[in-house]
């Protein structure tokens, strides 16, 4: 048997308000089984300080965000892809950046992407990231069925942005609208958890084998409590 693609899938990290211990999680599983390819789901950046949401107390600087993350990249052997989030792309919002500064804000130039050989997505519904059979977006829906909805609108997918953690699968063609909503590795008591209705943030990241024919084996980590298994190994905060 060919060997399949190894791809791991983290999402929506939030850089100044992120979850130490959970990304290390993530990162130490990694470090062992060694993904081919490293797909970020957006909303890598908080952008704290920029946005309707924005803070006159906010903890992080952009700047501190931006270094936090290439932190993080540079710890990153393989091949990684980023999609933009919907909070990355407040720093190309005219709403809330003017124009002339949206260049020195930009995600590629201070994470220095072009120069890392990082494939950027921009946050837009017609734009995804592909592998095999199935499409990875950061997420467009909100509501307690995103996983639902993104499913019969992108076919078999993988997303985040909601920060909860479902799957979904039609009663048919189960092969071609597979939903995963894989939560996130952010703080959970975050300011505007208390304003989503929804609620239900869970702590999560995924990984998978892509097959030549496009066919995949995807498992959902849904981090609880301090520790987690897979394959026998146990992986603690």
């Amino acid at each position: 048997m060919n060997n399949p693609k190894k791809v791991i899938a983290f999402p929506d990290i939030h850089f100044g308000a992120h979850d130490d211990s959970a990304l290390n999680l993530g990162l130490a599983f990694n470090k062992d089984w060694k993904a081919d390819e490293v797909i970020l789901l957006g909303d890598v950046l908080e952008t704290e300080s920029i946005g309707r949401f924005a803070s006159p107390y906010a903890q992080h600087t952009l700047e501190d965000e931006f270094d936090l993350a290439n932190d993080f990249l540079d710890k990153l052997s393989a091949k990684v892809v980023y999609l933009e989030g919907n909070h990355e792309y407040r720093l190309r919002d005219d709403r809330y950046v003017p124009q002339q500064l949206q260049r020195c804000l930009s995600v590629s130039k201070n994470l220095h992407l072009n120069q890392r050989k990082i494939k950027f997505i921009p946050y837009r519904n017609d734009c995804w990231y592909k592998v095999g059979k199935m499409k990875f977006i950061h997420g467009f829906c909100c509501n307690m069925y995103a996983a639902k909805a993104e499913a019969e609108t992108y076919g078999c997918v993988c997303h985040g942005h909601t920060h909860r953690i479902q799957s979904y699968q039609p009663r048919h063609a189960f092969h071609k609208n597979t939903g995963f909503n894989i939560g996130c590795l952010c703080k959970l008591d975050m300011d505007y958890q208390a304003r989503d209705r929804a609620r239900g943030w869970a702590q999560g990241f995924a990984f998978g084998y892509f097959f030549k024919s496009g066919n995949f084996s995807f498992y959902q980590v849904r981090l609880i409590g301090n520790q987690f298994v897979i394959e026998g190994k146990e992986y603690k905060r």
